[in-house]
């Protein structure tokens, strides 16, 4: 992984502990993702008035409340979590890139349809298809699906 990607996953980790979490789910990625907001997801989110603060409030209200405190040491990913992972390194590939970066990551969440970062977006008017070609489009990459 690339530096910023590295930045987004230690940022979604983070997320995960702030709320309680027990692992790191797509949500967190999706929140992680958006807190660059020089990255292409946060402009294209940032296009469609959808900021970090917003993404976070709505986690909050599709998803149960961790205890107090989170668990110490490293969170586990979610299988969803790890399958966008799996997803982002299969995006590079296929583009002959030899680094995951950020852009990988988001194109890769947006592809997984039955997730929490996905019921968050819908949740804010946002189609995850939609929001992906725009992505793909910004960066000049052909849709790999």
């Amino acid at each position: 992984m690339s530096n910023p990607a590295s930045d987004v996953m230690r940022l979604a980790h983070a997320e995960a502990v702030a709320l309680g979490h027990a692992v790191i789910g797509t949500e967190h990625m999706l929140l992680g993702l958006t807190a660059a907001p020089d990255e292409p997801a946060a402009r294209a989110l940032a296009e469609r008035g959808v900021y970090v603060g917003t993404l976070r409030t709505q986690v909050r209200r599709l998803t149960a409340p961790g205890p107090s405190e989170a668990p110490a040491g490293r969170l586990p990913h979610s299988p969803l979590a790890k399958q966008v992972v799996e997803r982002a390194v299969w995006e590079a590939r296929m583009r002959e890139q030899n680094f995951v970066g950020p852009t990988h990551l988001m194109i890769a969440l947006l592809a997984v349809e039955d997730s929490v970062a996905a019921d968050v977006l819908r949740a804010l008017g946002v189609d995850p298809e939609e929001l992906r070609a725009d992505v793909l489009r910004e960066v000049g990459w052909p849709d790999t699906d």
